[in-house]
């Protein structure tokens, strides 16, 4: 079934059909095969999926445009809504993959509708709308809001080098308020991370969304509306360089894990190298690294990044499993670090004015790819030609 939410209160249902898929995703076998995240079965450019309400007449339908990116399992795609200039996401998940079934994308798609009943927009903001969902013999997959790249992918590979102060501020406070939304729906994340949050497109590249909510988990009980009592023990969830402590212990997790990796993942906005245990491998040491960042923290970290994170540190430490966070309390302090530090937060973002030239760029690498396969079908298409030709006149030759 898919949701097409026609209003904030108003879903209606509705089924997906997709016209085509690759090869190798119409093939029940490969589902059995051991498969990793490079050969498992993906929706091929130029795929359509179609939307309609179970009548002959399809209510809109989207178009596969590019694949944007791959997590351990699903992957996310640019889509054109035909008939229209509009561009959205489709993130896709295997209904099952090497023989686990999954429900990653029934968790995000949870989260989504929890904020279509939240009335304060600037409650929403930092979080994508839902469009539709649905689902293939091979395939759940959601529509929903496109977004720009990651705040990685910014530090990365758009300005290659570290943020201002004044941008690693104003991320560090939109993704704390992104944090602080999710948890008054009932949700924690807990994979807190730069590759989880991502800005807007057009207009709102000022806007930081938080995503990627696969291994979100509801910590309040839809029924009671208390904090559910923590399990005896959690397996490990989230990514090593940022996971919490109690992560780290298997443990259950809270709120307050969500901002101790909000807390490693903002001062690591300063600085990418700031992290002392960003290059350990095993587990345990870096726990013991984390455990030394909230007792005697490595001075080299708070050359670079401001000090007043260690009053933040502290507080978070000291919080207990059903506590809720002061999060004003914490905004607080990020207002007192600015005013201490000098951080004119008017400033625009590192990035403005060079996402257009990304995008110019993008357009015109995707148009010479696009070239070079027309001019090969073309030169497939004549060299069949001449083939046919040369078969139905064969060469020959005259005797003087």
């Amino acid at each position: 079934m898919i949701f097409i939410i026609k209003s904030m209160k108003t879903i209606v249902g509705a089924r997906i059909l997709v016209l085509q898929e690759q090869k190798t995703a119409e093939k029940k076998k490969a589902q059995h095969k051991k498969l990793s995240k490079k050969d498992r079965p993906k929706l091929a450019e130029g795929t359509e999926i179609r939307c309609n309400d179970g009548n002959i007449l399809p209510i809109f339908s989207y178009v596969v445009q590019q694949l944007l990116g791959s997590g351990g399992f699903g992957d996310v795609y640019r889509a054109k809504k035909i008939g229209t200039t509009k561009y959205y996401a489709i993130k896709t998940e295997l209904n099952e993959f090497n023989g686990k079934k999954i429900d990653r994308l029934k968790i995000e798609v949870a989260v989504m509708i929890a904020f279509t009943l939240v009335k304060d927009p600037e409650r929403r903001k930092h979080f994508v709308q839902l469009y539709d969902k649905g689902q293939t013999d091979t395939f759940k997959l959601i529509v929903m809001q496109l977004l720009g790249p990651s705040i990685e992918d910014l530090r990365r590979h758009i300005l290659c080098t570290d943020f201002t102060k004044a941008t690693a501020m104003r991320i560090s406070q939109q993704a704390l308020q992104g944090i602080w939304d999710l948890h008054l729906v009932g949700f924690i994340h807990r994979d807190i991370k730069p590759q989880n949050f991502a800005i807007g497109t057009g207009d709102k590249d000022d806007i930081i969304y938080l995503l990627d909510l696969g291994i979100a988990h509801r910590f309040i009980d839809k029924h009671t509306n208390k904090i559910k009592p923590p399990r005896s023990k959690v397996r490990f969830m989230g990514t090593v360089r940022y996971a919490s402590r109690n992560c780290h212990r298997c443990k259950e997790q809270s709120r307050k894990d969500d901002l101790e990796t909000w807390i490693y993942m903002s001062v690591e906005l300063y600085a990418s190298v700031i992290l002392p245990w960003r290059r350990v491998i095993d587990k345990m040491a870096v726990l013991a690294e984390k455990d030394k960042f909230f007792v005697e923290p490595s001075p080299e970290i708070y050359k670079k990044a401001p000090t007043g994170y260690k009053s933040i540190s502290k507080y978070v430490d000291n919080l207990t499993y059903e506590e809720e966070p002061n999060y004003i309390l914490i905004q607080s302090a990020l207002e007192e670090i600015i005013k201490g530090e000098c951080i004119d937060i008017r400033q625009p973002f590192d990035w403005a004015g060079k996402m257009i030239q990304k995008t110019e760029r993008d357009n015109r690498r995707r148009a010479k790819e696009k070239e070079v396969i027309e001019r090969k079908k073309i030169d497939t298409r004549l060299s069949k030609d001449v083939g046919f030709f040369l078969n139905q006149h064969p060469a020959t030759t005259s005797k003087k």
